[in-house]
């Protein structure tokens, strides 16, 4: 159910973010906001992670708001979209585990991220992206020629099967030789991406800056040291990698850097004790499925 009127769009990670929305939660506190001198970034304020009990903090004419959660990739696919082009914007974040209700009665599937302003809502990362590309073309991040916006298209979309192994990872990450498997299963998807970049011979997707492309895919690939760590597997980007995965290598490097991408970059340890926190509590809600289960059956 939606309250507002909602400029819908599917995106092919759609299914993802429902999927491993469960993975995203943080600590629900009360209505806390935050604001931002205007010489650090164009966030206006920030609450602190809204759950049960809190209020929908007040809307102000003209003001864009992104709804999120400061650990979710998908979420951050939209702050970088936001942070590259400068736009200002409030954020009012999200506990994706214990949802608010009126977050709930504004779009009932519960997921970040999404946009809203004066009465207009929309969700998902591939579509506020490209409402924010709209409504905001300079700087452009999608090329003017057809065929080219259509190819870095393309590449977004298809990297889902790299997102999708990533996350089987997690999931096995008692398992060895599942992990090994998925690991070259990973290789395997990475390859079209990593060998496009190559191919172009720019230090960006995009060329000299980070573009559309770039933005969709890093959230991930910022992420690839913590999965490497939490799942205990060898390094997903390897330092004797082929040229393609290389010049992947030396293109997240130059992603961290870039001034619009390191205002959204979260530290390395940050990842890795989100991802064996909530590993505990999956783990721990997993047994008590399963002795609820045998307690029915034995009924």
């Amino acid at each position: 159910m939606f309250s507002h009127r909602l400029l819908v769009g599917k995106s092919s990670q759609g299914a993802t973010e429902i999927a491993c929305s469960y993975l995203l939660s943080a600590t629900c506190s009360k209505n806390a906001i935050r604001s931002y001198g205007a010489n650090q970034t164009c966030i206006l304020s920030e609450t602190k992670h809204l759950g049960p009990g809190s209020e929908c903090p007040p809307r102000r004419r003209g003001v864009l708001r992104l709804y999120s959660m400061k650990m979710c990739p998908f979420a951050q696919r939209t702050r970088l979209v936001l942070s590259a082009k400068n736009i200002p914007h409030e954020v009012v974040n999200v506990n994706l585990k214990t949802k608010p209700a009126w977050y709930l009665s504004l779009y009932e599937p519960g997921l970040v991220p999404a946009l809203e302003q004066d009465g207009l809502f929309v969700p998902e990362s591939l579509v506020t992206s490209e409402l924010l590309e709209e409504l905001h073309p300079t700087p452009a991040l999608l090329p003017a020629e057809p065929w080219r916006r259509a190819a870095d298209r393309f590449f977004i979309h298809s990297f889902g099967t790299v997102i999708g192994t990533l996350y089987q990872m997690y999931f096995h990450l008692d398992e060895p030789k599942k992990i090994e498997e998925l690991h070259e299963k990973f290789q395997h998807n990475i390859q079209p991406l990593a060998a496009e970049l190559a191919r172009r011979g720019t230090p960006f997707f995009f060329g000299d800056r980070p573009g559309m492309l770039d933005l969709m895919v890093w959230p991930w690939v910022e992420r690839l040291a913590a999965f490497t760590e939490v799942c205990r597997s060898r390094p997903l980007l390897p330092a004797d990698g082929d040229r393609a995965v290389r010049a992947l290598r030396d293109w997240a490097l130059l992603m961290e850097r870039d001034e619009h991408v390191s205002r959204c970059v979260t530290p390395l340890e940050d990842h890795v004790n989100y991802l064996v926190t909530h590993k505990v509590g999956i783990v721990a809600a997993q047994k008590r499925n399963a002795l609820k289960s045998s307690v029915e059956s034995d009924d």
